[in-house]
C-alpha cells in the first residue's frame, strides 16, 4: 500500500522537522539528503511511497534531476516541489515536468495536512 512520504532536501533540520510533522499527522515519512541517498532509498521502498517532496535546489543537483531519476525507477508517486522562492512563470514548467504541486519553504504543518488530504486520502 502506498501511504508513506519521502522528503528530499539537503537541509537536515528541515528533513527532521518535516518527517516529524508528517508523523504527527499520522503519515510515516523518511528523508534523503542527496541524489544517491534518494535513489537507494527509493529503490528499496518505492512500493510504499506515495508522496515525495523535492527541494528545488540541492547541493550538487536540482530537485528536478532527482525527480527524473526516481521516475525511472517508478512513476506512480506524487511529486511536490518546494523552494524558498518561486518565479510564478516557472510553475507551469514544473507542472509540465510532472510535479503535482509547489509549496514554499519553510512549509508548515498546515501545508503538509493539505497535501495529505489531497494526495494520501
Amino acid at each position: 500500500m502506498r501511504d508513506k512520504a519521502l522528503i528530499i532536501d539537503d537541509d537536515i533540520t528541515l528533513c527532521e522537522l518535516g518527517t516529524e510533522m508528517f508523523e504527527i499527522l499520522g503519515v510515516e515519512a523518511s528523508y534523503a539528503l542527496t541524489l544517491h541517498e534518494a535513489v537507494v532509498f527509493f529503490k528499496e521502498n518505492y512500493e510504499s511511497i506515495r508522496l515525495v517532496i523535492f527541494d528545488l535546489n540541492l547541493e550538487e543537483v536540482t530537485g528536478i534531476d532527482v525527480f527524473q531519476e526516481l521516475r525511472k525507477i517508478d512513476d506512480q508517486f506524487i511529486g511536490i516541489l518546494t523552494s524558498g522562492v518561486f518565479i510564478e512563470e516557472d510553475a507551469k514548467t514544473y507542472k509540465d515536468i510532472g510535479f503535482k504541486d509547489i509549496i514554499l519553504k519553510p512549509y508548515s504543518l498546515s501545508n503538509l495536512k493539505d497535501l495529505i488530504a489531497e494526495y494520501l486520502s
